[in-house]
């Protein structure tokens, strides 16, 4: 059947272990990488037809974040991990960039105290992007995730701003921008029915 045949994919790629096959740590490929989302805020512009999220005025704090942070180095460390990446996401990061900017200056200060590497990632809905955001992106190696459902018309009928015009036509603008800077964003696509 369709469900065994994805089980079977899901085991062979390394996303399922079967526990009761599993005798010994060696027998599973050590992952070289611990990562994380930092979920920094509910808030959001837009108002996606599938979001989870209630859009509240709630963020992540400071101290929240970095101990959050400090648990991530610490277990990487311990667990023999060499690298780790942060998923900055929410609601829509990038209203609080400087929020997000502060917690990656302290993640490379403990990258360079550990000697561990470190990768991160802002999940943005592409639609606050701006030169200023984009030089201290480059500026702090922190790369660009944007979500982008489709072409115009199906992507502004499922990701509008929250007074209900389409999104397309901005994030397109902020795709353009960050290349104009070499700034290559990754796209991300939720797909549904």
């Amino acid at each position: 059947t369709l469900d065994a045949e994805f089980v079977d994919d899901m085991y062979r790629a390394g996303l399922l272990v079967n526990s009761a096959r599993a005798k010994s740590d060696e027998q599973t490929p050590h992952r070289t990488q611990l990562s994380a989302w930092l979920h920094v805020t509910d808030r959001c512009n837009l108002r996606c037809a599938y979001c989870y999220l209630p859009h509240k005025k709630e963020d992540m704090t400071l101290e929240t974040g970095i101990a959050a942070i400090d648990t991530l180095f610490r277990e990487a460390k311990a667990n023999h991990y060499q690298r780790v990446k942060l998923k900055y996401a929410g609601g829509e990061p990038l209203i609080r960039f400087s929020f997000v900017v502060k917690l990656h200056q302290y993640a490379q200060k403990l990258a360079d105290q550990t000697g561990l590497g470190l990768d991160a990632v802002i999940l943005s809905n592409g639609t606050l992007l701006t030169d200023e955001i984009i030089t201290t992106m480059q500026m702090l190696n922190v790369r660009l995730m944007i979500s982008l459902d489709g072409m115009e018309e199906w992507h502004d009928s499922q990701r509008p701003y929250a007074g209900g015009q389409g999104t397309f036509k901005d994030i397109a603008k902020s795709v353009d921008l960050a290349l104009s800077y070499g700034l290559i964003p990754d796209i991300s696509i939720t797909v549904s029915g």
